[in-house]
């Protein structure tokens, strides 16, 4: 009996698992992944597109300057037929002309403020690429972690249908002798079966996130750096829920965006007064011009040139001016409110993501000692199955009851890694640094 306790012990190890020549960590999965996902690339292409936007609401700003030519061939003719006495004529003339013009904004308040509001704008593009990147490094980690809990899960449960597969030899043999009853057979077979069906779908469970973290890297994934359960994790769970809510309150994606959203909506009413009041230019223009005629076998060479300043001042425009306004000035309300909910659902998140992060860390605790105290019972048991004090049944239920602990502790862990990351990402600051970290709690075999 002590041998089966040792077998079960090994056949739930890392080591009792198939070893294959490439084995890949969380850093690795990574690199494949920034090269192939099509998402991150598409943000990629949005990010510097959004960065374009500045330049164009600037350019409104600054010198337009144009350059216009032209050129032209009239053909004309001229013919006597009642009089004889008269030569018909045919005569061409020609004409070219270049002129340069520019203009110069000197007051354009709606210009001025169409650039800060595109400035405004860019900004908005690079934290949405900032919030696709963390949403990236969160589907890696997602996937990295579900294949090795699936892992996990098919090698406990491979090693649970091992074990009362010899529970049901053992209790068959026992009933052949009559030493015990059908029930004990008929349970011992119940709980081998069982066991069959749970290898089944952990099996499947565990080729549906094998595929899903194979098409992220385009590659098949067959071994993956394990977590080091020697590792104290929770040294990554060490700040309390007044540095996350400052956090938060700094950095969260959505509550920036609100933020930016509000401007943009402040910036636009602005603009709207802005379309009622003068807007004053400067002008410059140079002109050539040459005509050759040959009737009068005549050259003319003229040249122009202008400068000064222009206003334009808007006076009627049918009541659009004063319904913008009024409009704008409701979008600035809209976005105020719009922001607060944006940090009141941050702040409930906050306090929600920290408490499941807490939460999952303490279960790690409470499961590693109540796996002990499994480990003992069965110890316990299959001493006093050897000398007939318990009997083949109570051994099945304390190898159930391992095999369970064992589950719920390596998901908690999973969980707790998991949770950490998604409250870096709610607050603003995960980047490949916290993978680069996290990378450090697994070991390659």
């Amino acid at each position: 009996m002590r041998f089966l306790v040792f077998l079960f012990i090994v056949s739930i190890s890392p080591a009792s698992m198939s070893q294959d020549a490439t084995q890949l960590d969380l850093l690795d999965v990574l690199s494949l992944a920034k090269q192939y996902d099509p998402t991150l690339q598409a943000a990629q292409f949005q990010h510097q597109a959004g960065q374009q936007i500045e330049t164009q609401g600037r350019a409104k700003l600054l010198p337009q300057i144009d350059l216009n030519a032209d050129y032209g061939l009239d053909k004309a003719s001229l013919d006597y037929p009642d009089d004889a006495s008269r030569t018909d004529v045919d005569s061409q003339s020609s004409r070219y002309g270049l002129s340069l013009s520019l203009k110069q904004a000197l007051f354009d308040s709606d210009a001025w403020l169409s650039f800060r509001e595109a400035q405004l704008q860019q900004q908005q593009a690079a934290l949405n690429f900032q919030q696709q990147q963390q949403t990236f490094l969160l589907k890696i980690a997602s996937a990295y972690f579900a294949y090795l809990q699936a892992q996990d899960s098919l090698r406990a449960i491979v090693a649970k249908k091992n074990a009362f597969e010899q529970a049901l030899q053992r209790a068959n043999l026992s009933f052949k002798i009559g030493s015990t009853a059908i029930t004990d057979k008929l349970e011992a077979q119940s709980r081998f079966e069982l066991a069959i069906a749970e290898e089944i779908d952990a099996q499947n469970l565990r080729d549906i996130s094998q595929s899903n973290l194979s098409l992220l890297i385009k590659q098949n994934v067959s071994r993956l750096a394990k977590l080091d359960v020697s590792q104290n994790l929770a040294v990554i769970n060490d700040k309390e829920i007044d540095f996350w809510q400052q956090q938060v309150e700094t950095n969260n994606v959505d509550i920036r965006l609100s933020q930016l959203e509000l401007k943009i909506a402040q910036q636009k009413h602005q603009a709207a007064f802005g379309k009622m009041i003068p807007q004053v230019a400067f002008t410059a223009s140079q002109a050539f011009q040459n005509q050759f005629s040959t009737f009068a076998n005549s050259q003319v060479n003229s040249g122009n040139l202008q400068f000064g300043v222009s206003m334009s001042l808007p006076l009627f425009s049918g009541g659009e001016n004063m319904a913008n306004k009024r409009q704008q000035a409701a979008l600035v309300n809209y976005a105020k409110n719009i922001l607060r909910q944006a940090q009141l659902d941050a702040s409930l998140k906050t306090q929600t993501l920290w408490s499941s992060a807490k939460t999952a860390f303490q279960r790690i605790n409470a499961y590693e000692r109540a796996l002990e105290t499994s480990m003992s019972v069965l110890h316990a048991t299959q001493k006093g199955l050897e000398v007939g004090l318990r009997t083949n049944l109570d051994l099945l239920d304390a190898q159930q009851q391992v095999f369970t602990t064992q589950n719920q502790l390596a998901t908690s862990r999973y969980q707790a890694l998991l949770t950490q990351l998604q409250l870096k990402a709610h607050a603003g600051i995960l980047d490949e640094r916290d993978l680069v970290e996290l990378n450090r709690f697994l070991q390659k075999s």
